[in-house]
């Protein structure tokens, strides 16, 4: 797998603005938020998949300590390429 920006959708169970609405809020403009993080290291991009949390980290959370070794591994490989051809690492971007 070679590293690329990733989009990453928030989960559609309730958006913010459904939430606010439900909560009698009117006038509410919904709009695309992109973020992009910077990690100085491997370890800190990787850690938050580590604790179950969303899609990605649920995913992580079920693989079998071989599988989560040789996922950990095939990124780590990606970020190590990466970094080599760039002084700084970047993660996904993530939409909201």
């Amino acid at each position: 797998m070679r590293q690329t920006n990733q989009t990453w959708p928030a989960p559609r169970w309730a958006t913010l603005a459904e939430l606010l609405r439900t909560a009698g809020w009117q006038d509410i403009n919904e709009t695309l938020l992109t973020i992009e993080v910077e990690h100085p290291n491997f370890e800190d991009w990787w850690e938050p998949f580590t604790f179950g949390i969303g899609r990605a980290g649920s995913h992580v959370a079920r693989l079998g300590s071989a599988q989560r070794d040789r996922l950990r591994d095939s990124r780590a490989g990606c970020f190590r390429r990466r970094r080599s051809s760039s002084p700084r690492v970047r993660g996904p971007r993530v939409a909201t």
